[in-house]
């Protein structure tokens, strides 16, 4: 049976397909930089971490006593409104929350600058999840590019499945004939008919009749019709 091709879907798909192809390859070529730079600092890790964790405990222990002196601050603003807590008080509370803020901001600062001293090294198991998102994006895009040349390759056979019927109507009616059933009978090469084989030669054998078409005008037109059917992916 015959299934044809809708164009314009296919033409939407390529360009999905296109998009997704260029996405994925910018991707590709990012993951690729960072693994090439992280290479350049594989050997720096254990050094990098024996800093980097005493600056990280650090900061976990100041973020929590901010985070204490903060709650503290909310209980006081109401404390200070009911005349519970003196002026002095409160301001000094106000103070060690501001110190401990910039206690932590210098702390992340340091472990800023330890991680670009030692060139934001990867540890092992991050290397190994970069190079395999590199490997599968690697795939993902041979995929894409795949799928777009497959259905480059269906447009091309229906412009050219599309030709080929083109001409032999033409052929047909410059001979002052009409090839309305035929046309009738697959209703179109690329929109959504299916007909069976068997009904399309019941309908060129009573074209050629019609017509009185030589032998060798009916062998064009069987040709051309089967051509675009079996040999450019219709069936």
């Amino acid at each position: 049976m015959l299934d044809p091709t809708n164009t314009e879907l296919l033409a939407q798909k390529q360009k999905l397909l296109a998009k997704g192809i260029g996405e994925t390859k910018g991707r590709l070529d990012s993951l690729k930089i960072t693994s090439k730079e992280a290479a350049k600092t594989a050997g720096n890790y254990d050094a990098w971490k024996a800093k980097y964790d005493l600056l990280k405990q650090k900061i976990d222990e100041t973020s929590s006593k901010l985070k204490d002196l903060k709650a503290k601050s909310k209980e006081a603003d109401k404390q200070l409104a009911n005349g519970e807590i003196s002026q002095e008080k409160y301001d000094a509370l106000q103070k060690k929350i501001k110190s401990t803020s910039d206690d932590l901001k210098s702390l992340q600062k340091s472990a800023e600058d330890v991680s670009k001293e030692f060139g934001h090294s990867l540890s092992p198991e991050q290397h190994d999840a970069l190079q395999r998102e590199i490997i599968e994006t690697e795939r993902d895009l041979q995929r894409l590019e795949s799928q777009a040349n497959q259905s480059s390759t269906v447009l091309e056979k229906i412009a050219v499945a599309g030709g080929k019927l083109e001409n032999t109507g033409k052929k047909i009616s410059n001979a002052g004939k009409a090839l309305l059933p035929l046309t009738g009978a697959v209703a179109g090469i690329g929109t959504t008919a299916a007909v069976k084989f068997a009904e399309v030669d019941k309908t060129m054998q009573l074209t050629n009749a019609t017509m009185r078409n030589t032998e060798e005008e009916a062998n064009l037109l069987d040709k051309a019709m089967k051509d675009a059917a079996l040999n450019h992916g219709f069936c």
